[in-house]
């Protein structure tokens, strides 16, 4: 078993991208790369954006000399799919799709998958991301009197989610959870795909976390 896994974060903001080396637990290099209206006014949705992002990841990545093939890991921050319970979840093609088409709407997180999945690919690591913006793990209590009290004086939403967080914190639980779950990767006896029964097409295919599991949507 390796002792030492190389994990890099990456956290896509709407002007910035922030991204992290760590070494196990152990945050080693971190870089904050600022994106002006010129460079990304050429795009017309965020998705375009893409390219342009990895692009200058993997520049500054080398300059600081990390190859793209020394991850063992790469981890996005999670983008805004469907809500999910938290937990670090596997990318996968459903994912991928739903980023691409923005099923709940525009994001720089959705960049997070689509780009630790590029790296992915080349390396042959695993790619996730990590409780989601749209984390929902609300009480069925507290959902009652959402629907009851708050939804009638004109409250349609109540978002019970990680944006309390600083980026730094962040992108820092990022890497711890991608640690774990790359730990888990290597034991693949403690790996599994759990799946819901879909009510009605993708938009019920989502997939609750196996406590301590890496987790993976499927239709």
């Amino acid at each position: 078993m390796k002792e030492t896994f190389r994990i890099l974060a990456v956290n896509p903001g709407s002007t910035s991208t922030k991204i992290s080396v760590f070494e196990n637990e152990r945050e080693v290099w971190n870089c904050k790369l600022s994106h002006s209206a010129e460079d990304i006014a050429p795009y017309d949705k965020i998705v375009d954006q893409y390219e342009f992002r990895r692009k200058v990841i993997v520049t500054e990545l080398e300059k600081a000399g990390y190859l793209v093939s020394s991850f063992d890991a790469v981890v996005g921050r999670g983008g805004v799919l469907y809500p999910v319970e938290g937990g670090t979840y596997a990318v996968n093609e459903i994912m991928l799709r739903h980023v691409h088409e923005g099923v709940q709407g525009e994001h720089p997180s959705n960049l997070g998958a689509l780009i630790a999945d590029s790296f992915s690919r080349e390396c042959g690591c695993p790619a996730f991301i990590a409780d989601p913006v749209v984390v929902d793990e609300m009480h069925a209590l507290a959902r009652y009197i959402v629907d009851y009290w708050f939804k009638p004086l004109g409250v349609t939403s109540i978002m019970m989610c990680s944006w309390s967080k600083s980026p730094q914190q962040r992108i820092l639980s990022l890497g711890r959870r991608a640690n774990e779950s790359t730990n888990r990767c290597f034991d693949s006896s403690r790996v599994r795909n759990c799946r819901q029964k879909p009510e009605s097409g993708e938009k019920a295919a989502l997939f609750a976390p196996c406590q301590n599991l890496v987790i993976s949507y499927q239709q």
